[in-house]
């Protein structure tokens, strides 16, 4: 069995569906449970928006209980771009497992996401010159992936492929090509911890694994209850929100008015659940999305945003039975999972890169699909499109 810590749960839901491509009989849980009978086991710990001393106490716990199920290895899945506690969760990492070295590749040559000579670009474009550096919890100055990481550089190396590995430290692996993936997936050692991105550990399991990688048809139906939650702070894609508008389905914006009346009238969040679950039931499928107009920088947290979306998600569900739910943001996606309590997923097919569906055994006949906030939503998600 392999084993997966992701920082949060669409970096979790990503791997899992490499994991279905190479013929893997894939479970996503946000706790170790120890029950689940799976091939790959992928542990969504959430831990890229907690605060770095709650991270590493985190990892910890779930490295231990990992270690008790003797897997062949566990990954550590970052954020491609390297934002969360990156830095001080692998170290928490290594020394539970007590390994000597930490290797990580965090470039995704998929998305021109490439590191050449310790600085990070995005198509051409070093990162912090891309959207990247307004993310309002992450946002990212500095290009150089030692900056980034935020340690002390001294105790970093960013290595390219053919350099002498240091016996001991924390190593950042250049990356130009997929052809770089899989050299550096050949270095593998039992005396090192591995982490980066869904291309790393895709070039990892193609060491020993044959890919069934195959087009999926997926359709959403025109006459379910569908539920879109736009919830990444990742600049929004208004050109699909434009054909989603065309298509017939309904807009629902939680402004910066919805959130100062919802401080006042604590109604306020089940009249609008009222409202969503009303235009579910006239057939309308309905998008949830958290645009703020103001130009300066809002003043609700995104943390604020993400549990008031996941209460309301919750009160929609207890009002109408949701068939498709879809949901964008990984800390999004975690919070609306721990109010329906959901623990414990089964992916069971990719829509596209990243985009993952999936199966939870509480909630039978739930279609839920998940994407990370930076990636595209693919146009079959749109049911008058196909």
């Amino acid at each position: 069995m392999i084993a997966v810590i992701a920082d949060d749960f669409t970096g979790a839901a990503e791997v899992g569906g490499i994991g279905l491509q190479y013929g893997l009989k894939v479970l996503i849980e946000t706790e170790v449970t120890g029950s689940g009978d799976a091939d790959l086991l992928i542990i969504a710990a959430d831990t890229r928006s907690m605060s770095a001393d709650d991270s590493v106490a985190k990892i910890e716990e779930i490295t231990q209980k990992l270690l008790l199920l003797k897997p062949d290895f566990i990954y550590k899945k970052l954020d491609s771009v390297l934002r969360g506690n990156v830095y001080e969760e692998l170290i928490s990492q290594q020394k539970t497992e007590g390994k000597s070295r930490v290797l990580i590749i965090p470039a995704n040559p998929h998305f021109k996401r490439l590191v050449k000579d310790g600085v990070y670009y995005v198509d051409g474009t070093p990162l912090a010159k891309t959207s990247f550096a307004f993310d309002p919890e992450f946002p990212l100055k500095s290009s150089r992936v030692k900056d980034i990481l935020g340690s002390d550089p001294e105790l970093i190396s960013s290595l390219n492929l053919g350099e002498e590995l240091p016996d001991a430290g924390f190593i950042v692996g250049n990356v130009e090509s997929e052809k770089d993936l899989s050299s550096w997936a050949e270095l593998l050692d039992d005396q090192t911890v591995y982490g980066g991105g869904a291309g790393f550990f895709e070039a990892i399991l193609m060491k020993n694994h044959e890919s069934q990688r195959a087009d999926v048809e997926f359709n959403s139906s025109e006459e379910h209850h569908s539920l879109f939650i736009f919830g990444s702070t990742f600049p929004k894609t208004f050109e699909l929100f434009k054909k989603m508008k065309m298509a017939g389905l309904m807009f629902i914006n939680l402004s910066e008015d919805y959130f100062k009346l919802s401080d006042k009238d604590p109604s306020a969040i089940q009249e609008m659940a009222e409202n969503v679950a009303s235009w579910l039931g006239q057939e309308r499928k309905v998008v949830i999305t958290t645009i703020f107009t103001s130009s300066k920088v809002p003043a609700i947290s995104p943390d604020r945003i993400r549990k008031e979306i996941g209460l309301l998600v919750k009160k929609i569900f207890e009002l109408t039975k949701i068939q498709e739910l879809y949901i964008e943001g990984g800390a999004t996606a975690a919070q609306i999972f721990q109010k329906l309590e959901i623990t414990s997923l089964r992916p069971v097919g990719e829509l596209d890169y990243g985009i993952i569906e999936m199966e939870v055994d509480d909630y039978p006949g739930l279609c839920l699909v998940t994407k990370p906030g930076s990636y595209l939503w693919p146009e079959c998600i749109i049911p008058e499109l196909n």
